[in-house]
């Protein structure tokens, strides 16, 4: 058996027409539920796919015979759609939509029960209801759920419903029945009413409870278990780890006032007898520390990844060397120490990743600092070789520091602002020797070769 819906259901669609609901009701019928009819005052008499269209839910019920509903109707639209629905003779309302002021969810739902004690609403806010190889109201996806029993499922999460129905299916474990209540503050259909079907449901042997923060729904169905259940029941909780004050999804998602909280719940559950995840003692549910997450290896990963981090940093030395020996030889030709090789290396290094805001290279930016003594005392060494003052050297120095980054973000980051204010004008000797005949730097220019030939000094251009 199955509870609320089953194989002989007739459904019509409030809201066929439109795009959501033709998808999910073509859907759903090809699913093999009874959609027997669509409703749109506009389109009266026109079909959807050789389903019949009416006027009204009355209308419908009388061609039809039809006692449920699904409403794919805007929000604004809902609270008059369940009334029509209701007055209209069905007994079963499935409302989907989502975004339903509360104001007109309070409305309906007294309503419903001071002058239709007979209707059973689902939703707002809702997946819908499925009874696997029977019957799907609604957005469930019907492959996922494997028919028969013994489970029966009620829960206020629609992702979490689906999961769960697929997880039974993988270990083999049918559903008589998938409610999916929604988490709107005022549900037409709350855990007791389900947990009643279930416990009234032959078939039914054991039932899953998927509950949420916010609101007292939970405590209140583990009273209900505790007292008249004789069906076994595990529950699953989310937003344990959910800041107290935020709304975490749903519009009943909520912790406030310190009530609604996961803690609460599972601790009621679990007095009730319900199997589930333990309450965390010692630690507050909401602003308390929350578990941290682990990175969990298998030894194959772990290798590869330490091999990987090795050849990375392997290729960064390697490279950095090997730039820094190309400099240091082309310092050494122009006759200044081979040292001078790291400072242009450690300072495009350093502005590099200074531009790239790298948090894992941050400590590594604080080489710059270093460099920048490194940059001051090979510009003292550059004005000691022109016969310059110490103040012309800690010029050169602010000039090499200042504008290194905007030469950095250009195209080629990898010449030295040493290098490129000699390449300007200041003839060190064999210059043109390591750069003959070819545009160098930033600026793309040609003839550097020429002006500053082997041997040195600077001489006319020769063309």
């Amino acid at each position: 058996m199955s509870i609320f819906v089953d194989e002989t259901t007739k459904v019509v669609y409030q809201g066929l027409t439109g795009s959501q609901g033709r998808y999910y009701g073509l859907l759903n019928r090809d699913y093999g539920t009874q959609v027997v009819a669509g409703t749109n005052p506009r389109k009266a008499g026109t079909d959807v796919d050789g389903i019949p269209v009416f006027a009204t839910v009355a209308d419908a019920v009388e061609a039809t015979g039809a006692t449920a509903s699904c409403i794919f109707i805007p929000a604004a639209g809902v609270k008059a759609a369940v009334m029509e629905a209701a007055e209209g003779g069905i007994e079963f309302i499935v409302c989907i939509t989502e975004g339903v002021p509360a104001q007109d969810e309070a409305w309906f739902f007294n309503k419903l029960k001071r002058d239709f004690p007979g209707v059973q609403l689902l939703g707002p806010n809702c997946p819908g209801i499925i009874s696997p190889g029977k019957c799907n109201i609604g957005i469930t996806a019907g492959h996922i759920a494997k028919p028969g029993g013994p489970v029966g499922i009620v829960s206020r999460s629609g992702t979490l419903t689906y999961q769960a129905l697929y997880e039974l299916k993988l270990q083999d474990i049918g559903v008589t029945t998938c409610v999916g209540i929604g988490g709107d503050p005022v549900p037409g259909t709350s855990f007791i009413d389900c947990l009643e079907a279930f416990e009234a449901d032959p078939e039914t042997k054991a039932v899953m409870l998927i509950g949420e923060i916010g609101g007292s729904a939970e405590e209140e169905a583990a009273e209900f278990i505790k007292n008249k259940m004789s069906k076994p029941v595990s529950a699953y909780i989310a937003g344990v780890t959910a800041p107290a004050g935020k709304k975490m999804g749903h519009a009943g998602a909520i912790v406030s006032g310190g009530k609604g909280t996961a803690q609460g719940k599972m601790e009621a559950l679990q007095a009730a007898g319900v199997r589930g995840p333990q309450p965390h003692r010692g630690r507050r549910a909401h602003g308390g520390h929350r578990p941290r997450a682990r990175l969990v290896l298998t030894h194959v990963e772990a290798v590869l990844l330490v091999v990987l981090i090795v050849a990375y940093l392997a290729f960064i030395v390697g490279f950095y060397c090997f730039y820094a020996l190309c400099y240091a030889k082309t310092f050494q030709k122009a006759g200044l120490p081979a040292w001078w090789g790291w400072v242009p290396v450690v300072n495009s290094w350093g502005m590099v990743q200074l531009a790239g805001r790298d948090v894992v290279w941050f400590v590594l930016m604080l080489i710059p600092c270093v460099n920048l003594v490194a940059l001051v005392v090979v510009s003292m060494d550059v004005a000691k070789a022109f016969g310059k003052d110490p103040g012309w050297g800690l010029g050169l120095a602010f000039l090499g520091f200042v504008f290194w980054p905007m030469l950095a973000f250009g195209k080629s980051q990898y010449v030295g602002n040493l290098q490129q204010l000699a390449a300007y004008g200041y003839g060190l000797p064999g210059y043109g020797q390591q750069y003959p005949q070819q545009g160098y730097g930033h600026s793309g220019q040609q003839g550097y070769g020429q002006q500053y030939p082997p041997q040195g000094g600077p001489q006319q251009p020769q063309g």
